[in-house]
């Protein structure tokens, strides 16, 4: 008598826009044929040898050899096809590493996976370009939002970490704001007197003044756009660090600052420069860093 089937649900992550498939399986068969199965349902006959099953509940991996029995499977429990976790390079600080990497996660879980075993904290300074092993081109931009299988070959792609603070450097926070405490509120300095810089934008914007801009931003972009468009190197070349720690000071005692008496517009331009980076939260939230990101690497890619 032939044994009863069980009936179970595989999806196929990154695969399709079904989220599952209902199959039938002998309890006997083994994990090998169970995989012959979902390969042909799944339209993945070529990819067969790198794909198996893994249990969607556990993340259990069935194991080549054993049968279906072997395993605590109900009808209608959940399966996964997707690719085995690949021996894959991956460069870091310099170094290549080989590590166990599951293409069939998504960008960011693959990143997060690759920080964890580094004994690197998760963070945005930290993203990865995807290399091929054969000839070393680049692939296109990584979409952290997708299974990484829907955009390199497990088999032949090398991962690169690399650390994104040469972009977009004074939108990032810094550390000296792991300094500041709550002793009292951040719009208010120590000798009681308001404070401009280092405090978040929607505390020291003025609804009724320069167009809802903080008073340094406004005065610094309106002064720049009318003197130094043309300026070779305006956020580039330094101004005189004394006179723009002194402008700062001057913002922060409340005074009407009058940024056209500076002795240079590269005065200026650093006055913007070191209030943008001092935001507690950059001008560019975290919340959209990735979209930022996703499209400064579409535009550069496009441009090579």
């Amino acid at each position: 008598m032939a044994a009863k089937k069980i009936i179970l649900q595989v999806s196929y992550p990154g695969i399709g826009t079904s989220p599952y498939k209902t199959v039938a399986f002998s309890p006997t068969m083994t994990v090998e044929e169970a995989c012959k199965i979902c390969a042909t349902k799944g339209g993945l006959k070529d990819k067969q040898d790198e794909y198996g099953l893994c249990i969607k509940d556990s993340g259990a991996w069935l194991k080549s050899g054993d049968t279906l029995e072997a395993y605590p499977l109900q009808n209608c429990s959940g399966l996964e096809f997707k690719p085995t976790p690949k021996k894959t390079t991956v460069t870091y600080e310099g170094e290549d590493k080989k590590m166990d990497v599951d293409f069939s996660l998504t960008g960011s879980e693959v990143l997060g996976n690759i920080l964890d075993a580094l004994g690197e904290a998760k963070s945005n300074e930290w993203g990865m370009s995807l290399v091929s092993e054969t000839d070393g081109t680049k692939k296109s931009s990584v979409d952290y939002t997708k299974p990484l299988i829907d955009q390199a070959n497990p088999s032949e792609t090398k991962i690169i970490l690399k650390k994104k603070s040469k972009i977009g450097g004074i939108f990032r926070r810094t550390d000296s704001h792991k300094l500041r405490g709550s002793i009292m509120p951040p719009s208010i300095s120590s000798s009681g007197l308001t404070k401009i810089f280092g405090v978040p934008l929607a505390q020291v914007a003025h609804p009724a003044k320069y167009g809802g801009l903080p008073a340094v931003a406004a005065k610094t972009i309106e002064y720049l756009e009318e003197v130094a468009l043309q300026l070779e190197g305006i956020f580039r070349i330094s101004g005189n660090q004394s006179e723009v720690l002194a402008m700062k000071k001057a913002f922060d005692d409340g005074q009407d600052v009058n940024v056209r008496e500076s002795s240079s517009p590269h005065v200026v331009a650093g006055l913007l420069k070191l209030y943008l980076r001092d935001l507690p939260e950059p001008l560019f939230p975290y919340s959209l860093y990735e979209i930022f990101m996703s499209l400064y690497n579409n535009i550069q890619n496009e441009a090579v």
